[in-house]
């Protein structure tokens, strides 16, 4: 029910002997932020583990921008489709390692050239990502997926667009930190240009001067690698303070500082701050690559169909009890009423018996029908056709009317995958919407929707 009803994501960042962590979950109304870090030096994965937030439906590992090394290539073609191909190639001619000892992604540059694609590669070392997953596979957490802190500054920017579409679509962010700054120039939905400094709010306070160098080195960069209009400065990080901070930038520097507002979602009244760079991965957009090594991400896939599995079981195993419950109590009823009747049964003739038979049997189907009975065929079907978008709430049936599916669906292709399911099972006579209304709850859009079903009579065989 999460998926429909309400977040339930951690976000981590592993550095230097630190894992900084955020958690966004709760039911609509009462989403929760917490956030935290943990110095992992000297503790063991018990002690680190304690001090995690438990039970998240998805875990995102964030890598540090400084981290990430890039480099820019021409290639030999504009069609996105061969890029990747034609990549593998190139890559191991211009870095010192082949294509299986790295992890990478890459996004093409706003500037072209005729027959050519510019484009930036953004890479690291796979035994580095690999090390910080072991790392949280010893914690007992299996990571969902691995973006690079521009990613995520990507992510937070486009949820912001989505909730204040005054926002440009072509931006320069500036992510702040105690420790460092990034910038990212944003050109629609992706980045092509990032940079991460190792000088942050503790420099800007301390070493103005410093700051001010690298900060406008920093923009200068940004200018000459991506052609981004640098004018403006847009201060992504959800600091209390950030109001504070954009204006002394904008005092050193002279530059158009303007603090970007929080996402609703993050609107906190206490507690630690979240950087904007772990509260993006809390906002999928749908265009990061990520850096999950391949055979990660497939032990992560095989996992998720287990549990899929066990829930379908866990479903199946509800309705079987309640199903067998009322069956029970159906069969005790006629055992009684079949013990006194067939006390008097020996004393009736032939005639007498066939119509205390015919009794005794629509007395059992009307009682069947008042309990609302499911048929177990049809229960023991359901979990096999039931796509992974949907979630059933509730089953109503009786004889007449047949049965009344109420669930929630992702989408109304996924409702309409279930209803076409439905009517493609043998002991379904016909199946037909009632209704499907759309929700959105905490920017999260669902579908209330109701099926109903009626079951075939079974033929009678000579």
């Amino acid at each position: 029910m999460n998926r429909f009803f309400g977040p339930n994501i951690l976000a981590l960042e592993l550095t230097d002997g630190h894992l900084r962590w955020a958690c966004l979950k709760g039911l609509p109304g009462q989403t929760r932020l917490t956030a935290g870090q943990v110095d992992t030096p000297g503790k063991n994965a018990l002690e680190i583990k304690a001090a995690l937030p438990a039970g998240a439906a998805r875990v995102i590992l964030i890598v540090d921008r400084s981290e990430i090394l890039t480099k820019n290539l021409r290639l030999p073609s504009t069609r996105p489709e061969e890029l990747d191909r034609i990549l593998a190639f190139t890559l191991p001619q211009e870095i010192p390692y082949e294509v299986s000892e790295i992890v990478y992604q890459f996004s093409s540059m706003p500037h072209k050239i005729e027959g050519f694609s510019e484009v930036q590669v953004s890479w690291m070392l796979k035994k580095n990502v690999e090390e910080k997953l072991r790392f949280l596979n010893n914690l007992g957490i299996s990571a969902d997926e691995v973006l690079t802190s521009s990613e995520s500054l990507l992510n937070y920017y486009l949820k912001l667009r989505a909730v204040q579409p005054s926002l440009p679509g072509h931006a320069v962010l500036l992510s702040l930190e105690e420790s460092q700054f990034e910038i990212a120039a944003i050109d629609g939905a992706k980045t092509f240009f990032s940079k991460s400094v190792k000088r942050g709010l503790t420099c800007l306070r301390s070493e103005p001067d410093t700051f001010r160098r690298e900060l406008e080195a920093a923009v200068e960069s940004c200018r000459k690698e991506s052609g981004a209009a640098t004018g403006t400065l847009y201060l992504a990080s959800p600091w209390k303070s950030r109001h504070d901070a954009a204006k002394a930038i904008a005092s050193l520097t002279g530059l158009s500082v303007l603090p970007l507002p929080e996402v609703p979602d993050l609107c906190r009244l206490d507690g630690p701050s979240v950087d904007a760079k772990i509260a993006g991965a809390f906002y999928p957009s749908g265009t990061a690559r990520g850096l999950m090594p391949s055979e990660f991400r497939n032990v992560r896939t095989s996992e998720k169909q287990v549990r899929s599995q066990k829930q379908s079981l866990i479903f199946l195993s509800v309705f079987m009890v309640f199903s067998l419950g009322f069956l029970t109590l159906s069969l005790l009823t006629q055992n009684l009423r079949s013990g006194r009747i067939n006390r008097e049964f020996g004393q009736m003739n032939q005639k007498s018996r066939s119509v205390v038979k015919m009794a005794d049997e629509l007395a059992l189907l009307a009682e069947l029908s008042a309990q609302k009975a499911v048929p177990l065929a049809l229960l023991s079907a359901l979990p096999g056709i039931v796509p992974q978008e949907i979630t059933l709430n509730q089953i109503e049936y009786n004889r007449e009317e047949g049965f009344k599916i109420r669930g929630l669906g992702k989408s109304n292709q996924s409702i309409s995958t279930l209803l076409k399911s439905l009517k493609g099972l043998p002991l379904i006579r016909a199946a037909s919407f009632d209704y499907s209304k759309r929700r959105v709850q905490e920017g999260q859009e669902y579908y209330e929707f109701q099926i109903s079903a009626k079951i075939a009579e079974k033929r009678k065989t000579p």
